[in-house]
């Protein structure tokens, strides 16, 4: 392939990121061009797949489509993706950086998982894999790119915090579409047993779930913490940036509550202009 196709392939890449108005947008975009394109490879790779899980069409249908993507991460790539931007973008930092193909995959895994059908109340073992799968997989990419593929634990730890924190903040979204990533063990310890998730949302006693899934997030914080000290920060202020951009969202939701005002979850301008402010001085550059 020309270098002018590879850069095509990668404007067109970065086009999309910044189209998709992710809060991860500004964590890459301040890193050099060589590793922000591979950051952007990554994101793109992951969104793209994950919209295939919760788009349109038959689980069979998804499946489908997410083995064309294996079949690329493998090394042969089907004709449908041999040109296509993302998958050109990909494998172009997958040379640059050695991803390792293994957590390529676990990322096919986790959005496997929904695809197959709706979760609903996994245990809390299945959970912590879907975890691992979709986020801590994905901060284990980030870390290659960012040459700190020794802060390994660091970025499971984090991915799952991350996670937890998503699933707080979409918990009215996932449970409209049928969805209920809450562990039937937390719901059983609040009384309340698996049935149709809008109605467990509306129940008096998921207030006590939703106390409990905080609780479980800033356990998986205060985990993530102690690997910061023995870590070190070199090289990971990216993620450090996105580490305080979801202890902000963390404290929304705290704020918000349960049953929960909408509007408190949502940070005003000044808001996010003070958090960008405070990332923008963070060590480890």
């Amino acid at each position: 392939m020309s270098d002018a196709a590879l850069d095509a392939a990668h404007r067109r890449v970065a086009l999309d990121v910044a189209g998709a108005g992710s809060s991860f947008f500004w964590a890459m975009r301040l890193l050099p061009e060589e590793k922000r394109r591979g950051l952007f490879a990554v994101y793109a790779f992951c969104r793209v797949v994950d919209d295939v899980a919760d788009g349109p069409g038959t689980a069979a249908f998804k499946a489908e489509r997410l083995g064309l993507w294996r079949d690329a991460v493998g090394g042969t790539p089907p004709p449908s993706l041999r040109d296509d931007p993302t998958y050109l973008a990909l494998a172009d930092a997958a040379r640059r950086f050695d991803l390792p193909a293994a957590e390529l995959i676990a990322v096919l895994d986790g959005v496997g998982m929904d695809a197959a059908g709706a979760i609903v109340a996994p245990s809390a073992e299945l959970l912590r894999l879907y975890c691992r799968r979709v986020a801590g997989a994905v901060g284990l990419l980030v870390l290659q790119v960012l040459g700190r593929s020794d802060a390994a634990a660091l970025a499971v730890a984090l991915g799952d915090a991350f996670q937890r924190v998503n699933i707080l903040r979409d918990l009215e979204e996932d449970a409209a579409g049928g969805r209920l990533y809450v562990p039937k063990e937390t719901l059983a310890a609040a009384g309340l047993g698996v049935s149709d998730p809008p109605a467990l949302l509306a129940d008096p006693g998921f207030a006590a779930v939703h106390a409990a899934l905080l609780q479980e997030a800033e356990a998986a914080f205060a985990g993530a913490d102690r690997l910061w000290d023995a870590t070190g920060r070199r090289g990971l202020r990216p993620v450090a940036m996105m580490t305080l951009r979801y202890r902000d969202l963390m404290a929304r939701v705290r704020r918000a509550g349960w049953p929960r005002d909408p509007a408190l979850l949502r940070p005003g301008r000044l808001a996010k202009a003070g958090l960008l402010a405070r990332a923008l001085v963070l060590p480890g550059g």
